[in-house]
């Protein structure tokens, strides 16, 4: 009796089976391990729904190790098969026939089978054998059909592994050009072992890694914009519905109420030519009348400037004084009050009237209302409390010199650098061009006087390098051997400039308020002591020292003057009157003085005479004396 084998139930290490004596027996069977991703031995082969539910697991494992033993018999029966031996035959005769072939002949090309018509012989063979699969499907049961099937299967890969070998041996045979249609074969066959090849292994991916994911993400995140995107097209388009619906509801309401469009409204008939005709006549006999006044008045204002070119200065100055120009946007010039804040107006043309130029813009405003000179002195001071208050209401009457600071200490090194560095401290003389400066003067050194004494007045500045120079170096000599036939005046005001301030003059000097205050020491000094010996003494101290505006009290005990007279007149307005008086002294020189010093001898200036005053005064002087007794340093 042939042992039957009991359908496994489990994976044990042993089974029951029945031996030849029937008996039921023990039998070692190997264990298969559970792989995780690998399917095991007692798992169903296919998951389709083909097989019923009321069967178990083991029950259909059992059979498909049946179907795998019966189709592995069929396959041994399939092998023998007289058809696929013919083949092997003829393809092992072929060959030998063509190797004998090949020895005794050249070849020469063969036309082969082409790939299309191979492709159609077999697509042909593969729908006969369906037709009849199919005719034979109708008579069998589901469990004779899958067998079939699997059958089929088999013998069609039985098939294909010939053929690949068959392919494979032509393959080394055939020219390379033919490697194309092997190749295209190849695949078609793959495509179709790809349904029953071997399942891979399931691979955990990360999830930053899936493309999946991140494909179905970027899917999303296209849906969504395209869903936005087409939100806001159905909004515009309801909003452009909208704006047509307007236009033609008033398009409507127009045609109702009979209006028409203003465009229509033109009256294009000829029954309003004539009007329109004195009216555009109107209009251009003005438009040639303003052109022609505009050319009258350019070509009156171009003679009126050649005319005023070709006078002389002496001419200028009188029309200007006849006709004066008349301002009459000029604005009412207040007073500023105590402390009180300036704000500037800006710059305006003033070519056309208007009243806001004439507006008074000196009035108080906030608290500049309040009067502030009635405060404690400690509290008349700008931003009074605060961080951002002032020390001083104005610098006029302030000395804000550190006498203390290291910086304008007497030192060789300071002394030094003063004189290098600052301005207007070196002892340099450049010739001035007199030609354009001294155009109007009388050239040449005719200033000889019928009178015993020659008249020389200076004009100069007392921080002024020249004017220091020419009257250390040419004045105070000159004066001590010709005092005799010498007439002085001094002038110490120079290129500065004055303006009132209520009742207080403020002088702005070219050298800065240190030359203003050596000015008015010089002008007090010159105003209290007329006498020419003392004044020019104290003068030549002052500007013989290092620093002539803080020279002034050791100058004057030098020189025998009263220094608390001085002093006095500096401290008052009295200083500032006598400043005042040298300032209009200075400004009617007839020519106008232009360079510093300048000199004036008998009344008369002239390029030559400042070159010979600055050069050899006592020569000058010399020869400018016609008096009867000539002192001994001009003979």
């Amino acid at each position: 009796m042939a042992t039957t084998v009991i359908p496994i139930q489990s994976t044990a290490g042993a089974i029951p089976v029945l031996n030849e004596k029937g008996e039921v027996s023990m039998r070692k069977v190997k264990v298969h391990r559970y792989v995780s991703g690998k399917r095991p031995e007692y798992a169903p082969h296919s998951s389709s729904g083909e097989d019923s539910d009321d069967e178990f697991p083991f029950e259909k494992k059992n059979k498909q190790n049946q179907e795998l033993i019966e189709i592995a018999t069929i396959e041994q029966d399939e092998r023998d098969d007289p058809r696929l031996r013919r083949l092997q035959n003829r393809d092992y005769e072929t060959n030998t026939e063509e190797r004998v072939e090949r020895h005794r002949h050249i070849h020469a090309p063969e036309v082969l089978i082409t790939g299309e018509e191979e492709l159609k012989e077999q697509e042909k063979k593969r729908k006969r054998e369906e037709e009849v699969e199919s005719s034979e499907e109708e008579d069998l049961d589901d469990d004779e059909i899958e067998k079939r099937r699997l059958l089929l299967r088999k013998k069609q890969l039985d098939a294909r592994e010939v053929e690949l070998e068959i392919l494979d041996v032509e393959e080394e045979e055939k020219p390379e050009p033919e490697t194309e249609e092997s190749a295209s074969e190849y695949e078609e066959y793959t495509e179709s072992e790809e349904e029953i090849g071997p399942r891979l292994k399931p691979v955990f991916v990360k999830k930053r890694d899936r493309i999946t994911v991140q494909e179905r993400e970027r899917i999303e995140l296209q849906q969504q914009e395209l869903e936005v995107e087409a939100k806001k097209m159905a909004e515009d388009r309801r909003r452009d519905t909208l704006k047509i619906i307007e236009e033609e509801n008033k398009k409507d309401l127009i045609e109702k109420e009979g209006l028409t469009d203003p465009s229509n409204a033109v009256d294009s008939g000829d029954e309003n030519d004539e009007a329109e005709y004195e009216s555009w006549k109107l209009r251009e006999l003005k438009r040639v009348k303003r052109d022609r006044d505009d050319r009258e008045s350019r070509e009156k204002e171009r003679l009126e400037i050649e005319r005023y070119h070709s006078l002389t200065d002496e001419e200028r100055r009188a029309e200007q004084r006849l006709n004066p120009k008349l301002v009459t946007n000029k604005s009412v010039k207040g007073k500023y009050k105590f402390l009180q804040k300036y704000y500037h107006r800006g710059a305006f043309f003033m070519d056309e009237d208007d009243e806001v130029f004439q507006r008074d813009f000196s009035q108080p405003t906030l608290e500049d209302h309040f009067d502030k000179t009635i405060l404690p002195k400690v509290m008349q001071v700008k931003n009074f409390g605060r961080s951002g208050r002032t020390k001083y209401t104005h610098l006029v009457d302030q000395d804000t010199t550190q006498f203390d600071s290291p910086w304008v200490q007497e030192t060789a090194q300071n002394l030094k650098f003063h004189a290098n560095q600052s301005g207007g401290m070196k002892q340099t003389f450049d010739r001035p061009t007199y030609v354009l400066i001294l155009r109007d003067a009388p050239h040449g050194l005719d200033i000889v006087s019928s009178s015993k004494a020659v008249q020389i007045d200076v004009y100069y500045e007392s921080l002024c390098p020249d004017s220091v120079k020419f009257i250390t170096k040419q004045l105070w000599p000159a004066y001590q051997k010709l005092s005799s036939i010498i007439s002085l005046q001094l002038v110490p005001y120079g290129k500065a400039s004055y303006h009132r301030n209520g009742d207080d003059w403020i002088f702005t000097c070219q050298h800065g308020p240190e030359e203003c205050k050596g000015n008015i020491v010089q002008a007090c000094a010159i105003h209290l002591h007329p006498q020419t010996d003392k004044n020019l003494q104290f003068v030549n101290c002052a500007m013989s020292s290092k620093y002539p505006p803080n020279a002034g009290q050791s100058c004057a005990e030098s020189s025998e003057l009263n220094w608390s007279q001085i002093s006095d007149c500096i401290d008052s307005t009295e200083g500032k009157d006598v400043l005042h008086e040298m300032g209009v002294k200075t400004e009617n020189l007839q020519p106008r003085l232009t360079f510093v010093p300048w000199i004036v001898v008998n009344g008369k200036t002239s390029p030559e005479i400042l070159d010979a005053a600055l050069t050899d005064l006592q020569g000058l002087i010399c020869k400018s004396y016609a008096g009867p007794e000539v002192p001994p340093p001009c003979t």
